[in-house]
């Protein structure tokens, strides 16, 4: 019997050229492939003259305008609907309504809600009002002071009590000294129906 064949052993030694234009088409193909990955965190329509909108009677495809919107599309869980109610509103024609049928108690992003940021002076006092009735869901209004690195937590109002008329809300917030930005953020956490209306963010000193 012969001896066995050495085993075939192919070689490459070769070393890959890398050129500015195929270094240019790899970048190019990642962050394409990074964007496509990529989820909205929230739909937005900005309009500088519409200001804070805060009793929402400004809107353009179903969104208030200026504000961050957690809706179906951008939370990627639940079943919900988020619509300018010209019905039921506090104050002028519309407000905010949040129909939940299922959606996550995370918070944030991950939940039905809006949330907006502005300008803070260190060290001063805001005051944010709104209006809300809730019936059935679990509801989160929270403050909190941001700079580009990091956030300070503030006062927070949770509840799933129902309130079936308009009631008054008021908190009051000083940002940490090294916070640029005071952040208003609101989430629907659980099945229910929740109209929120005429949000001011008042600075107090």
């Amino acid at each position: 019997m012969p001896p066995p064949a050495d085993p075939i052993v192919l070689r490459y030694n070769r070393k890959p050229i890398y050129t500015m234009k195929n270094k240019l088409l790899l970048f190019a193909s990642s962050l394409m492939l990074l964007v496509s990955c990529m989820k909205e965190m929230s739909e937005s329509i900005r309009d500088e003259s519409a200001g804070l909108n805060g009793g929402f009677e400004k809107t353009k495809n179903n969104l208030p305008l200026n504000w961050l919107v957690y809706t179906q599309n951008t939370t990627g869980d639940g079943d919900f609907t988020i619509l300018i109610d010209s019905v039921k509103a506090a104050e002028g024609k519309r407000c905010l309504h949040f129909a939940v049928i299922d959606c996550s108690n995370k918070g944030g992003r991950f939940s039905p809600g809006i949330s907006t940021e502005i300008k803070a002076q260190a060290g001063n006092t805001y005051k944010i009002t709104c209006k809300i009735k809730n019936q059935g869901a679990a509801f989160c209004i929270r403050l909190s002071g941001v700079n580009a690195f990091e956030s300070s937590t503030g006062p927070e109002l949770r509840s799933a009590e129902t309130i079936p008329e308009w009631r008054d809300i008021e908190l009051e917030y000083t940002p940490a000294k090294n916070m640029e930005k005071l952040r208003l953020e609101v989430n629907v956490l659980g099945a229910g129906d929740f109209w929120i209306d005429g949000i001011q963010i008042i600075p107090l000193d």
